[in-house]
């Protein structure tokens, strides 16, 4: 290797290494503040006040009489054993495709829903999802 190959060596391997180190530290500080965001979300979804004890389950849901209905995530809410509520992320369509929201339901009731994101007409279908 010659002096200058190895030089843009070390320049190279020293950018990726403070690249490295500058994603390492915002996703150090940026994800406790999502998954924060999305036990809030959470929270709302099953009209809960706190989480106190209760786990998060991720049921995969990748086939199945769910995943054809749509359901494309479901989160099951338990305080040990018990389940206290059930989160289902849906992806539906309107008129238009793409229409994702999630549902809350707890004590066998539905609790909530929240619309994601969706592409419907504004003045159609979307006046309805985004009140």
């Amino acid at each position: 290797m010659n002096k200058k190959s190895l030089s843009s060596f070390l320049v190279l391997s020293l950018i990726a290494t403070m690249n490295f180190a500058s994603l390492f530290v915002i996703h150090t500080i940026t994800d406790p503040v999502i998954k924060n965001r999305e036990n809030q979300t959470l929270l709302t979804l099953l009209d809960l006040t706190t989480f106190g004890a209760l786990t998060i389950q991720d049921v995969e849901t990748t086939e199945g009489s769910l995943r054809t209905s749509g359901v494309v995530r479901l989160q099951v809410i338990k305080d040990g054993t018990t389940t206290v509520g059930v989160v289902y992320d849906i992806e539906t369509t309107g008129y238009n495709a793409g229409i994702n929201f999630r549902i809350g339901i707890r004590n066998s009731a539905f609790q909530n829903t929240i619309v994601i994101s969706h592409s419907e007409t504004p003045s159609y279908g979307g006046v309805l999802l985004n009140n």
